[in-house]
């Protein structure tokens, strides 16, 4: 295989899980990937840490920028990647080492535009796997967006018992991208300091516009740690309630504007 990954890494103030994250990226069985590291502004030993790594690989790739988010951070990293393919991982996660191998197969043999797989929730004493479905599924013309597509914005009938999953479904790590489709269709991240939340959501729903066909991977190949008192997602905002109007208004006209509303 002679496709390139590119990996986007948005970085901000990860200095204790900084180093465990891109061990995990440089060690891929996989090798032709690019790594675009976006510092965003980081007020602790981050960028020191990014600037050692990539003085030991030359497929990091360091960027610099004013803390305006992990949205504009995403961002920066679209501009400049130039892989047939997006990964995206937070630097205080990590994935196991046959992750790009593995999903890269699996596109490329089944010719999708969209490569899915669970994760695994890891806190400082124990580890969890968290089940999105329960079988490896392939999501092909009208299923994706009936079963895949809505299932990220209206959840019905039994999926109600586990409303989660929805959310868990939403996020963009976990998932290997076609960049062509990104590009052709100018997608990328709404201001999270605009919205609150659900940027990865938004993301996914424009961005499942154009899939024709969709694998989910009923494996764990990332490990998500949610430890950053410092993110967004993570501490007090008293401007929540302004924000979710935005985001829900920018839901609404998405749903009428595609022909969501049932």
């Amino acid at each position: 295989m002679s496709n390139m990954i590119s990996i986007i890494v948005p970085v901000y103030n990860s200095e204790l899980y900084l180093k465990k994250c891109l061990d995990s990226i440089i060690s891929q069985t996989y090798e032709n990937i690019e790594i675009i590291c976006i510092d965003d502004n980081s007020s602790d030993d981050s960028l020191r840490i990014l600037q050692e790594y990539k003085k030991k690989d030359q497929r990091i790739k360091v960027l610099q920028k004013a803390n305006e988010g992990v949205s504009l951070a995403r961002n920066a990293g679209l501009d400049v990647a130039r892989g047939d393919y997006i990964l995206f991982v937070d630097s205080d996660d990590w994935i196991d080492r046959c992750t790009c191998e593995v999903v890269l197969k699996k596109i490329l043999e089944e010719t999708a535009d969209l490569v899915m797989w669970s994760y695994i929730r890891e806190r400082e004493t124990e580890s969890s796997q968290k089940q999105i479905f329960d079988c490896d599924i392939v999501f092909e013309g009208k299923d994706v967006q009936e079963k895949l597509h809505r299932r990220m914005i209206g959840i019905v009938d039994d999926e109600l018992a586990r409303p989660e999953n929805a959310d868990a479904l939403c996020t963009v790590w976990g998932k290997l991208y076609c960049r062509t489709i990104i590009s052709a269709n100018h997608i990328r991240f709404y201001d999270i300091r605009k919205i609150g939340t659900y940027e990865d959501g938004l993301f996914n729903l424009e961005y499942l516009k154009y899939v024709q066909k969709a694998i989910f991977l009923n494996q764990y190949f990332y490990h998500y740690r949610r430890t950053n008192v410092n993110s967004i997602t993570g501490a007090y905002n008293a401007n929540l309630g302004r924000q979710w109007d935005t985001l829900f208004r920018i839901m609404d006209k998405y749903i009428e504007q595609n022909g969501l509303n049932k």
